[in-house]
């Protein structure tokens, strides 16, 4: 003999777990319920723009406004690199391999005065110095509490502390 439709699994759960069954008028109210706030919710998205905020920024001369159009235009041809996306960092950008050694690179818009102030700050990093005060002027350098000599010694490749 078959079971009414009203018996069937779904109803004996709604009946076990408390559920609302479907022909129920608490069924039919939170129905109506999840309706109205999924209408109220997207109600803003469909209005369209705001009144009081301007629709394209006002703060750019035009030079500067196609400039900001010409980078930010989605690109058409994927099988090559976009024109601004070779030096991503911009001038600053490393043309160097990446690899364990990236923080121990200069900076490639440096000229090579500055390069010079980088390989003497990577000399100090590298250096081995001792507690102060010491017979030695040169390399007195660190405090009463300290883990090693050198900043090399803790931030291998110039990286974070170990």
């Amino acid at each position: 003999m078959r079971r009414p439709v009203d018996f069937s699994r779904r109803a004996r759960r709604a009946a076990i777990d408390g559920l609302p069954l479907q022909k129920s008028p608490r069924y039919r109210t939170g129905r109506g319920a999840s309706l109205l706030l999924a209408i109220m919710l997207s109600a803003p998205t469909l209005a369209g723009e705001p009144a009081a905020l301007p629709t394209s920024r006002t703060d750019l001369t035009p030079k500067d406004q196609a400039r900001v159009l010409a980078v930010t235009r989605p690109t058409t041809d994927f099988t090559m690199p976009e024109p601004f996306e070779l030096m991503q960092g911009g001038a600053g950008t490393s043309r160097k391999d990446v690899n364990r050694d990236a923080f121990s690179q200069s900076s490639a818009n440096i000229t090579f005065e500055e390069e010079g102030n980088f390989k003497l700050g990577n000399a100090l990093f590298r250096k081995n110095w001792v507690s102060s005060p010491s017979s030695t002027q040169a390399s007195d350098g660190l405090g009463p509490l300290f883990n090693e000599r050198a900043c090399q010694n803790c931030h291998l490749k110039d990286g974070r502390g170990r």
